[in-house]
């Protein structure tokens, strides 16, 4: 974000701040375009929230068929956030996931149904954030 400020803002003074790192120019335009596509808190009319969360589990070495088990089946500790007799009760937490399902099917079918069609994400688009994360260094 430093150097996003410093290029497009002129913003000079933060330039101590880069302890000497330099950001090559297709870098500065991959970092642009990954935040113009996805827009104000990730939610742009034509960005797929699923490819970045993708890319972080490929980083941390888990495979695509983790992370949609992980969609299905969220943690305890989500559950929690979304059930409060889940956080009283944890072991419940099966009974928490049937509680999401029936109301993502049944009281969000629509948007249900458009996340499942986005879980198919090429895996060179995977690839191309991994890599944009790789080279700014997130982890």
């Amino acid at each position: 974000m430093i150097y996003l400020n410093i290029k497009y803002f002129n913003i000079d003074h933060l330039e101590s701040w880069t302890a000497g790192y330099t950001m090559e120019e297709d870098l500065y335009e991959k970092i642009t375009e990954f935040f113009s596509v996805s827009g104000i808190h990730g939610k742009g009319m034509e960005f797929n929230s699923f490819t970045p969360r993708m890319a972080s589990n490929k980083l941390q070495h888990k495979n695509k068929f983790k992370f949609i088990i992980s969609v299905i089946f969220p943690n305890l500790e989500s559950v929690k956030g979304m059930y409060p007799f889940v956080r009283r009760v944890p072991f419940l937490l099966p009974v928490g996931w049937m509680f999401r399902w029936v109301r993502l099917i049944f009281r969000h079918p629509k948007s249900t149904f458009d996340k499942i069609g986005k879980l198919k994400i090429k895996d060179q688009e995977i690839e191309d954030i991994t890599n944009l994360f790789k080279k700014i260094g997130l982890k």
